[in-house]
């Protein structure tokens, strides 16, 4: 019996030098690779400004043409509290780059382009080769996200703990435009890539996101401690205010290093 309580004892003791050691703040720099999409819908069958083409046959071939884009590194400033032994707040500030990216492939002469692309808005060499032009839609924000972190598990060494994340981000926007990448050695006036200042839609100034995932943090010492956290994040509400929808969602993996700044 004697046993049983000293052994109670000592994890209460752990137990409690933990708590001691988990102080209120601590703040975070992480960079996140992301991979990212939209979902595009439209309700209109007018023809879009300038063309022959319709806002639902737009959309119906951007579903067709369509493929995830990928952002190597996003980085985030994160100022975490704890708000008791299993649960902390997480909020931040970083950029957050989403959108999607589009494929024109098969281009032939006379075929038309993306406006701002090449001086005639049509292809005008002719050759054999293929010809395909990948064009990047991306959404640039100010990114602001709120997170609450609840404790589910920790190893029997406390170094490692793992929890599950949810909450939501206000994203202002910066800039809303298109790169058109050409691909195989294929170049118009000169020139393989073009920045185009506008996607076309009317980009919404601010965007609103939901955003679940989970966290690992392992403890180096009192003051250093790795986050990796896997999130899924998406736009309930259309970032675009014209006849075309535009909702994006985006898969990031933060990783960075937590520095408790009261130890």
């Amino acid at each position: 019996m004697k046993k049983v309580i000293f052994i109670l004892l000592i994890l209460s003791s752990n137990q409690i030098l933990l708590a001691q050691s988990k102080t209120p703040w601590s703040i975070t720099f992480s960079l996140s690779p992301v991979f990212c999409n939209t979902i595009n819908t439209t309700g209109s069958n007018d023809r879009m400004p300038g063309t022959n083409t319709s806002y639902t046959k737009y959309v119906d071939s951007v579903k067709a043409k369509e493929t995830y884009r990928f952002n190597v590194l996003t980085p985030t400033f994160w100022f975490n509290y704890s708000l008791g032994l299993d649960l902390d707040l997480q909020t931040g500030l970083g950029y957050m780059d989403v959108g999607y990216q589009r494929i024109q492939d098969n281009l032939h002469l006379h075929d038309n382009l993306y406006p701002g692309i090449g001086t005639t808005g049509t292809l005008t060499e002719l050759t054999s080769n293929p010809r395909s032009i990948n064009y990047d839609y991306r959404f640039q924000y100010l990114h602001i996200p709120c997170l609450i972190n609840y404790v589910v598990k920790k190893s029997g060494d406390f170094k490692t703990i793992f929890s599950v994340s949810g909450g939501v981000a206000f994203d202002i926007l910066l800039k809303h435009k298109i790169t058109a990448n050409l691909q195989n050695d294929f170049y118009i006036d000169g020139k393989q890539q073009f920045n185009i200042d506008s996607t076309g839609y009317k980009a919404r100034a601010i965007a609103f996101q939901f955003i679940v995932g989970g966290r690992m943090d392992y403890k180096f010492d009192k003051k250093l401690t790795l986050m990796v956290q896997p999130v899924f994040g998406i736009c309930p509400f259309s970032v675009t205010s014209n006849e075309i929808s535009v909702y994006p969602y985006y898969f990031a993996l933060n990783t960075g290093i937590i520095w408790d700044i009261a130890n």
